[in-house]
């Protein structure tokens, strides 16, 4: 650092940005929550757009419990970065990771992964097959191309 150079420190928004990037990556670590009083946790649960409760379940979740999410946009040919570059992914894993079918939807993609039975119980059902029919741009655009 330059002789007079002053630290910069970042935000508290960027702060925030960084946790609930991480967070939404690989769960929130619980003790950080655990450390905030019900104010401050009540406020980070505004900043990310979730409710208290909700909040306080996705909280609960292992950092080490992988969403079936990743491996359902892989099956279905999405592109994660597209999606974290569109900011879709956050909603599509809150909405993922309060799900009550997780377990379901591993066997599923286990046992069956190229049946549609997931879209009887998913959440992000409507969703991923708007996205996953999307057409693409085409690489000549021309209006008589066959693709």
């Amino acid at each position: 650092m330059q002789a007079g150079a002053i630290e910069e420190k970042p935000s508290a928004v960027a702060r925030l940005m960084s946790w609930a990037d991480r967070w939404f990556q690989h769960g929130p670590g619980r003790g950080e929550l655990d450390a905030l009083s019900p104010q401050e946790f009540a406020r980070v649960a505004h900043d990310l757009g979730l409710s208290i409760t909700d909040l306080d379940a996705l909280s609960h979740h292992p950092e080490e419990e992988r969403l079936p999410l990743f491996e359902r946009l892989q099956l279905l040919g999405l592109d994660v970065e597209e999606l974290r570059r569109n900011e879709f992914l956050r909603d599509l894993e809150r909405t993922c990771a309060m799900c009550g079918s997780k377990q379901k939807c591993r066997h599923d993609m286990e046992d069956h992964p190229l049946a549609d039975d997931w879209k009887s119980y998913c959440g992000n059902r409507s969703v991923l097959e708007q996205m996953a029919v999307e057409p693409k741009a085409c690489c000549c655009g021309g209006s008589d191309c066959k693709g």
